[in-house]
């Protein structure tokens, strides 16, 4: 080039330009195509395995001080992760930014302690840090289709029911559930004011299911006629975003005109067969119920937490002949 002369120097001087220009033009779009790629592999590795993912998140390089190691978020190892899987995938593909959120959320609550050598000392953990109402959003609710419908009158035609008694009602309301996959029963007027008064004392509650490995604690949470419970281990991860397994309804239509109160229980199958929908319902009226010995347990749970012992309510499950917790 320096050996060429003006006129040269000038057709040069704007092939270089041009060669420039083309050179910038393909890095850029080989950048793109890096990061489409990228982003295409993340997507699938979080599909794949969104804890793992999400604890990778936590071990990048960071500035400033987490309250807790990246150790501490990694729920992989939880003997019912596999099985909330496609929960989690549910809420972090409806809101991911939220969903990342309440995980750098969770890697700050948790504060650096031994690891629980047991599902009973985990859920113990967990249980204790927070022991107030967190019902689940409408977002969780939908994802697994139990948003609440008006009233008794979406499921039963009231004109035709006016005119019967409480037994006749009662039948009815059996009938109907019969043979769908739920949980039902009819209360006294008396028996549904007590569990509201109680749910209004101590809202919420664990109740332990056998599982092969052990027990799987599952919270409760009352919301107004409605209980929604949930994994422990799913309500310590995202809270109130953790979508109910189980949710029962209560409708109060006929409590004063018939003297009872009908309820109906939806679970989901994914996570609970009716066998185990039916024990948490039984669970709840035994702890919950009118003279029940066991409800200091409840209040325990509630207002003294660092006192509640997770043994002696499989204990107390364990007393009646009617359960067999192995």
């Amino acid at each position: 080039m320096k050996a060429a002369n003006s006129e040269e120097k000038k057709g040069l001087q704007e092939i270089w330009q041009h060669l420039k220009a083309r050179h910038s033009a393909l890095s850029r779009a080989e950048s793109a195509r890096k990061k489409r790629s990228q982003k295409r592999k993340n997507q699938e590795r979080f599909l794949r395995d969104p804890f793992q993912f999400a604890r990778k998140l936590f071990q990048q390089p960071k500035s400033g001080t987490l309250a807790a190691s990246g150790e501490e978020v990694d729920i992989s190892g939880n003997p019912f992760y596999e099985k909330y899987k496609s929960k989690i995938q549910h809420m972090q593909q409806t809101n991911p930014e939220e969903f990342e959120e309440k995980l750098k959320d969770l890697s700050e609550r948790l504060k650096p302690k031994q690891p629980a050598t047991s599902t009973v000392q985990s859920a113990k953990d967990t249980a204790q840090s927070v022991p107030k109402t967190c019902t689940p959003t409408e977002v969780a609710k939908a994802g697994v289709g139990m948003t609440r419908k008006e009233g008794l009158d979406s499921v039963l035609k009231m004109d035709l029911i006016k005119d019967k008694n409480a037994e006749e009602i009662s039948q009815i309301w059996s009938q109907y559930h019969a043979n769908k996959d739920c949980v039902f029963s009819v209360l006294k007027a008396e028996e549904f004011q007590n569990l509201m008064e109680k749910s209004k004392e101590c809202p919420v509650f664990v109740y332990p299911i056998p599982r092969d490995d052990g027990f799987e604690f599952i919270l409760s949470q009352f919301d107004r006629h409605d209980v929604y419970f949930t994994p422990l281990s799913m309500f310590q991860l995202v809270r109130e975003n953790a979508p109910p397994c189980l949710t029962l309804k209560h409708y109060a239509e006929l409590m004063e005109d018939k003297g009872i109160v009908l309820m109906a229980g939806h679970y989901d199958d994914q996570v609970l067969k009716q066998e185990l929908a039916l024990n948490l319902t039984q669970q709840m009226s035994i702890f919950y119920g009118r003279g029940s010995k066991f409800y200091e347990l409840v209040k325990c749970f509630n207002y003294t937490p660092e006192k509640f012992q997770y043994q002696d309510l499989i204990d107390a499950l364990k007393s009646l002949p009617q359960y067999d917790l192995k």
